[in-house]
């Protein structure tokens, strides 16, 4: 029986006494095949001692046909290794690199450096003793630059009800529907407000699907720029369009509660050279008289500026409208760095359309508990770990130095991520300026000398430089902002307080040192 299997005899076999498994011999070689069977062990036994398993056949394994095939593929494999490493560049030296048009990647996560031991310094004093109190002697405007916020005819925390119209004029007529842009500007003023108000501001926004015509000339309305906080010689007039525009939209809003009023002009708008808008003023609604804000954009809103293109206006509307509201809301912005990319405060077409810290603390919208602060008596050496104010990551949002009753060195953390990150991508670290409650803001010439953190006009507040930086003014206010960021290892010094940046990660370890 054993030289039968050995040789050609075909079947099913089990190779193991205890097993149940047979594999299936086709008088070669085994087959993978398997099957269970269940027969009893006394059988197994004498068929294992009288059938020995069959011997490995190698001839039948290394056949001309497998060794053929096999030659074949390892030919394939050779080729192919030979195409692939002629197709990788040459090592790249350091003066291909400069020639580069790719972005820069960030460092990977493994590659940055440990976060050094930093133990945080609790909060020195109440958070009251910062509020700086607003103590202007010479009012340009009517904002606040300090505490207490006075209410204005928006509100900063609750609900502001906006009407947002889209107006055509007789020579300026209306083309398409504007529904999608200005439900998308609406939307985006909602969820910036949501993230700087830690949900504390929300807007109750009404508007109409269509174009509202005002059935007279737009190019009747001369109103050329003002200069702001000057006096405003075309005030009449401007209030007297924005009348004419509320009479030809009927009945279709309610005004009882409204705060303000926006409008969209078309592009081929004449008249408006720059703005339309004003503030508390009188105007008849069909829910009666109405105590409004108002603001539209003209001529300058829909045209390039340089390097600002018309389509950046358009997509960041938005901001503006943000801006324009904020004033009515009690800020005077416009500093620290007027014009300068570090917020819409003080750029509403800019790269970084955040609120500054100490504005938002002014607001209410920044809670106490995020807020470090210490007066000059007080301080000998803290440590400071930042939050960036462009993130949701929890712990302090801002540092303030108490340095007088009307003075203070303000600390907040930036990145360019969110709503920075139209800046450069290397834009990590913080900013560091000095509030003065005793001044307002000269803006008599930031449209041709004023570079916007020039000592020479007066501003509430003045961006500091950090040790071994140049203040870059070649672009007037438009680059400012990568000289005024203090990044990892540098150093702000101010009032004989030493501020420096030990560490720069998701968050900013801060060394404050007075000398």
């Amino acid at each position: 029986m054993s030289k039968e299997v050995n040789s050609t005899e075909k079947g099913w076999y089990r190779t193991s006494l205890d097993s149940e498994v047979e594999r299936y011999w086709n008088g070669k070689t085994w087959s993978r095949k398997v099957r269970i069977v269940s027969n009893s062990k006394a059988q197994v036994k004498e068929f294992l001692e009288t059938d020995p398993k069959p011997a490995f056949d190698w001839k039948a394994l290394f056949t001309r046909e497998r060794i053929a095939f096999l030659a074949t593929a390892l030919g394939l494999v050779v080729v192919g290794l030979v195409i692939w490493q002629s197709s990788i560049p040459p090592a790249i030296n350091d003066q291909s690199m400069n020639h580069r048009t790719f972005p820069a990647t960030p460092s990977p996560t493994n590659t940055k450096k440990p976060k050094p031991k930093f133990v945080e310094t609790s909060s020195l004093s109440e958070t009251s003793v910062c509020k700086i109190e607003d103590q202007r002697i010479i009012r340009t405007q009517p904002n606040n630059v300090g505490f207490p916020l006075t209410p204005d005819i928006i509100p900063a925390v609750g609900t502001a009800d906006i009407i947002v119209i889209a107006v055509d004029f007789t020579d300026a007529p209306g083309e398409g529907s504007p529904a999608e842009f200005l439900n998308t500007q609406m939307n985006k003023i909602q969820e910036w407000a949501s993230f700087f108000s830690e949900g504390k501001l929300t807007f109750n926004f009404q508007t109409s699907p269509d174009w509202v015509h005002v059935p007279v000339a737009s190019g009747g309305f001369n109103i050329d720029p003002e200069v702001a906080n000057g006096p405003n010689a075309f005030r009449a007039i401007q209030q007297e369009m924005a009348q004419e525009i509320i009479n030809a939209t009927g009945s279709q809003f309610d005004w009882t509660n409204v705060d303000g009023v926006l409008f969209q002009f078309p592009s081929s708008i004449q008249g408006v050279a720059k703005d339309l808008g004003d503030r508390g003023v009188a105007f008849s609604t069909p829910q009666g008289p109405k105590n409004l804000f108002f603001w539209g954009g003209g001529q300058y809103h829909h045209i390039d500026s340089g390097s600002l293109t018309k389509q950046t206006k358009q997509e960041l509307t938005w901001a503006f409208w943000i801006h324009e509201m904020l004033h009515s809301q009690g800020l005077a912005q416009h500093s620290p760095g007027n014009g300068i990319q570090t917020s819409l405060a003080n750029n509403q077409y800019g790269q970084s359309l955040v609120l500054d810290g100490w504005e938002t603390f002014l607001l209410g919208w920044m809670p106490d508990e995020k807020v470090f602060c210490a007066t000059t008596d007080q301080l000998g050496e803290a440590n400071l770990i930042l939050s960036p104010i462009e993130t949701q990551i929890p712990g302090n949002r801002m540092g303030v130095i108490k340095l007088s009753e009307s003075e203070a060195l303000v600390i907040e953390s930036r990145r360019a991520t969110g709503y920075s990150s139209g800046w450069q991508r290397d834009m990590n670290g913080i900013l560091v300026y000095r509030i003065n409650t005793t001044l307002d803001n000269d803006r008599s010439q930031e449209c041709c000398g004023d570079l916007g953190n020039d000592p020479a006009f007066t501003k509430w507040g003045y961006f500091l430089l950090p040790e071994g930086h140049v203040a870059d003014t070649s672009q007037g206010p438009n680059n400012q902002h990568t000289k005024l960021m203090a990044k990892e290892g540098d150093k702000v010094v101010s009032d004989g307080i030493t501020i420096e940046l030990i560490y720069s990660g998701d968050q900013d370890f801060v060394k404050i040192t007075k000398q």
